[in-house]
């Protein structure tokens, strides 16, 4: 492991982030509408605004069963 390496990934956090990350993907993805990567941090608030302004625009419903 070099320097860089050791700075970036102290404990094998990422890694197991990503392990983790996939793991939910595949048993819960079906049940999302958006998937937003943080590769870059300009993107990723672009990407969650658009999101976000498509939400605002769009008719939201909830089973009756859950507000009754």
């Amino acid at each position: 492991m070099t320097i860089n390496n050791k700075i970036l990934q102290p404990d094998g956090s990422l890694e197991r982030l990503l392990r983790e990350s996939e793991i939910l993907r595949q048993a819960f993805g079906h049940l999302f509408d958006y998937v937003i990567l943080n590769n870059d941090i300009d993107e990723t608030i672009r990407q969650l605004e658009l999101v976000v302004e498509k939400l605002n625009a769009c008719p939201q419903w909830v089973p009756v069963s859950w507000i009754y």
